[in-house]
Order: structure tokens, then sequence, then C-alpha cells
């Protein structure tokens, strides 16, 4: 299932100035290695959202389905955790783009993989089949970013910063989630 980022998150888990002081530089030094802090710290969350297969920061996105699962199954949402549903929208029988409205599903944001699924005395409506013809547009994220999630974020991010030169494995795995394998 594609998903694609409608509305990035506005800033990182932890600040420049939180970044500087965990690595001990200087306030009175100069600032020259600011940018490549903000990159270690977006590559770092990156990697361990990555990892955990979950949003660490809110951000609004678009999930696109083929059709809706079966009629009382529910329609599993990526990226936890699920803060709000903003709409689903699919290509009826007959071609025409419909807004489901609100009432018509109930939204599951306590299970680990948040999920939609038909109200009481509903069914997810016939579609026409068509490819990505269903879009949920959701949000995801934690609005309080965890402990121990930052405590990781820190750490790695002072990995990548400190051995910038090395091309260590976790540097290099950086690379992952951007190549396509090659199919003979």
């Amino acid at each position: 299932m594609p998903v694609i980022v409608v509305t990035p998150a506005e800033n990182e888990p932890i600040s420049l100035a939180e970044a500087r002081k965990h690595l001990r530089l200087d306030p009175s030094i100069a600032d020259d290695d600011d940018a490549l802090i903000e990159k270690a710290i977006s590559a770092a969350r990156k990697a361990g959202e990555k990892k955990t297969h979950r949003t660490w920061i809110v951000q609004t996105y678009d999930a696109f389905f083929h059709v809706f699962p079966g009629q009382d199954q529910p329609l599993e949402l990526p990226l936890p955790p699920l803060l709000s549903v903003e709409s689903v929208q699919y290509v009826d029988p007959e071609g025409v783009a419909v807004t489901m409205p609100d009432e018509d599903y109930e939204i599951d944001k306590a299970s680990m993989v948040g999920s939609i699924f038909p109200a009481f005395g509903k069914v997810w409506p016939e579609t026409r089949g068509k490819r990505n013809g269903v879009v949920v547009r959701f949000r995801a994220g934690y609005e309080e970013f965890p402990a121990d999630l930052e405590a990781w974020l820190k750490i790695t991010m002072e990995d990548i910063y400190l051995n910038k030169e090395s091309g260590s494995d976790f540097i290099k795995a950086l690379l992952e989630p951007y190549i396509i394998p090659v199919v003979a």
C-alpha cells in the first residue's frame, strides 16, 4: 500500500540546542557544524522510524488501498501511533469519487496498529476496484515524544556526527530505504 506525506513534521523531536548540549559542544564555539548536526538528527530519526515502523513526529499522510477489506474487517493504517482520521475517500462502482461520512466508520487508536472499521450497522461501501481507489488521510506520530526514543535518537545522532568519516555500518544503512532491488 502506497503512503505519501501530505503535511510533513514542523520540527524534529530534539532541537539543535539539545543536540549541541548532548554533544557537549561549548556554546561559545562557532556553529560551523550546526547544519551537519541538524542533518544527523534527521537521519537518526528517519532510521529509527524505519526500524520501528512508526511515525515519531506528528505528520499527515494519505494511505492508498485498492478496495476495502471484508465487510467486518478493519482497514489497518500504517505508521502508528494513529492520532486521527481526517477523511476516507473512495471511487464508487460508477467511477464517482465519494467521501465517507464520519459516522459511517469508527476509529481504533488504542491498538498497536490503528485502524478504521464500519460503524455499528454499517458495512464498507462497494468500490470500483480501481488501483489506489480508496484513500485514507490520517495523522500519526507522538504528541509527547517518549524518553527512551529520545535517548536512542541522541545517541544515534551523536554516532553519526562523531563518526561522519568512518563509513560505519549505520551510516551505510541510511541508504537502505532508497535502494530499489534489481530483477535480472
